[in-house]
């Protein structure tokens, strides 16, 4: 099964869940506002992508952190902390597919090559 992890009023989000719709693929959506993420799930993401890909860093929560979490941010085993508390720092949307991230935000030419 497909799960595609974001936030519903997220534009990325919703390009990619109409894009899964509309090529009729199931997908059940994980949203990070209602339902959280775990560290666990952060860890082992961060194991499976370079953290940067996972934490975006150009994000307007980003810029609203403080000098001192902006710092904690650069380093995958300090960020965790951070994104657990700010789950908007997650880059959107993330798809995963039994477990395994498969792709990280919307790219219909990507996802046409995976699907």
């Amino acid at each position: 099964m497909i799960t595609i992890y974001g936030i519903p009023n997220c534009d990325t989000v919703k390009k990619s869940l109409d894009w899964f719709t509309k090529h009729k693929i199931e997908f059940v959506f994980h949203n990070y506002k209602k339902e959280g993420v775990s560290d666990t799930m952060l860890k082992e993401w961060m194991k499976q992508q370079d953290f940067n890909l996972i934490v975006n860093t150009k994000s307007a929560t980003y810029k609203k952190l403080s000098p001192a979490d902006q710092t904690k941010c650069t380093k995958a085993t300090t960020a965790v902390a951070v994104v657990m508390e700010h789950t908007s720092l997650i880059k959107r949307p993330i798809v995963t597919k039994k477990g395994k991230i498969i792709a990280i935000g919307y790219d219909p030419t990507e996802y046409e090559k995976l699907f």
